[in-house]
């Protein structure tokens, strides 16, 4: 059970802090939820029942050297492959993202990454990029100390930098 002040991640919202517990009635019920502040400040507190949370994939967030295990990962050069129509291959990206382990979240951003360079992406391939994007950033945010934005910015430049050795 998670208290007043953990550090979690949400698979589909990212990292944020359990603010508190509280008991609400659903129905005829009285169910206690976990009151989960995300990071990101464009998504507004989340109840999630206390009783769900390991169904749903709460999880404690990565130690630093798993971060720079991610960061290792990103900085090697990729060879973009895609071999199947645009559906299983976004449905396969989005199960990583929506994973909750980092390094899984880690590999959609790569493969999205590198699909970028090779062709445009549509609506969805963008939102899922972004999130994946977002996922990573505010996970690096709450473990270092770091800034949101300077998260997102350092994971697209270590991405990036993958491209320039593989062409170098």
């Amino acid at each position: 059970m998670y208290i007043t002040g953990d550090k979690v991640l949400h698979p589909l919202h990212g990292a944020g802090i359990i603010e508190g517990i509280e008991a609400k009635k659903v129905l005829v019920k009285t169910m206690k939820f976990y009151i989960f502040n995300p990071a990101d400040i464009s998504v507004e507190k989340i109840y999630i029942p206390v009783n769900n949370a390991d169904n749903i994939g709460i999880r404690y967030l990565v130690e630093d050297k798993m971060l720079k295990l991610v960061e290792d990962y990103l900085k090697d050069p990729y060879d973009l492959i895609i071999d199947e129509p645009w559906k299983s291959q976004f449905k396969k990206q989005e199960t990583l993202v929506n994973s909750g382990n980092i390094m899984e979240v880690a590999k959609a951003f790569k493969f999205l990454f590198y699909k970028s360079l090779k062709k445009k992406l549509g609506e969805m391939d963008k939102w899922l990029f972004r999130k994946a994007r977002d996922i990573i950033s505010s996970e690096m945010h709450l473990v270092r100390n770091i800034t949101i934005e300077k998260c997102s910015e350092f994971i697209i430049e270590i991405v990036n930098s993958s491209v320039i050795d593989e062409v170098a």
